[in-house]
């Protein structure tokens, strides 16, 4: 496991495979991992997987957001960037392989690198098509993600 020398988090902390087995009229569902987390996280549409990822990114602390989030009513428990679980929650599962896991119409694995300008940045490979591409922005990861289909 390689470990950051600047955060002490492990590098693939930020790695996420997002599995797709349904799209429609630009919508997708399926399910998510996170090989630290041990859950697999169901989401039913593309705005749910988005604000999930973000929940899970929040939790682990990795990687940091850089401001908080604006909102039309103020919940200071919501904007609290520091409300992390334990480190020591986030342990790589024996025998279990983010990897592994494929959705039933495409497959995308996502590394967040960071969270500014109140948007994600890092990279997007897609499985079947065996490419992968920078995003920049939210934004431009789905529009990355709905070139697929």
């Amino acid at each position: 496991m390689l470990i950051s020398m600047s955060t002490g988090m492990p590098y693939d902390i930020s790695m996420y495979t997002v599995c797709v087995d349904s799209y429609d009229n630009q919508n997708i569902k399926g399910s998510f991992i996170n090989n630290y987390y041990s859950e697999e996280i169901l989401y039913n549409s593309t705005v749910e997987l988005l604000f999930k990822m973000e929940d899970l990114m929040n939790k682990i602390g990795s990687p940091k957001k850089y401001e908080k989030d604006r909102s039309f009513i103020c919940d200071e428990k919501e904007n609290d960037i520091n409300n992390e679980l334990p480190i020591n929650r986030f342990k790589q599962s024996n025998g279990f392989n983010e990897y592994n896991k494929k959705g039933k119409v495409a497959t995308f694995y996502i590394k967040v690198r960071f969270r500014q300008n109140s948007s994600w940045q890092g990279s997007i490979t897609w499985f079947e098509g065996g490419k992968t591409k920078d995003f920049r922005s939210v934004f431009e990861l789905l529009k990355i993600m709905n070139s697929v289909f």
